[in-house]
């Protein structure tokens, strides 16, 4: 899955800037959107704030790469776990995310 993949990446890019914390990404996915992720759960920080502050940023970072966020009400979802198993499309992600940052930080 596309999402999963970019997932990785998007997990990726957080922990360098929380090098002292062990965060990991879990997306859940509508069974009617399966390309798209309905919201993004963040495990390793128990700091609510700083938990928000990680999932807002794995959101704008994932809508970066064309994954649309939204949660859709009474819909069932299902998990996704970060996919490091594709080390090509991972490296294409990863890729395209230092482009646009590198990007926004020079306007």
């Amino acid at each position: 899955m596309t999402n999963a993949i970019a997932l990785a990446a998007v997990q990726e890019a957080i922990a360098t800037d929380y090098p002292d914390r062990s965060i990991e990404l879990i997306a859940q996915v509508h069974h009617i959107r399966p390309d798209d992720i309905a919201h993004v759960e963040v495990y390793g920080c128990q700091d609510t704030k700083l938990r928000r502050s990680v999932r807002t940023n794995a959101v704008i970072l994932l809508e970066r790469l064309g994954i649309h966020v939204e949660l859709i009400g009474s819909h069932d979802v299902f998990t996704v776990a970060p996919d490091f198993s594709d080390p090509v499309a991972l490296k294409e992600f990863q890729l395209r995310l230092a482009e646009q940052n590198h990007a926004a930080k020079r306007s």
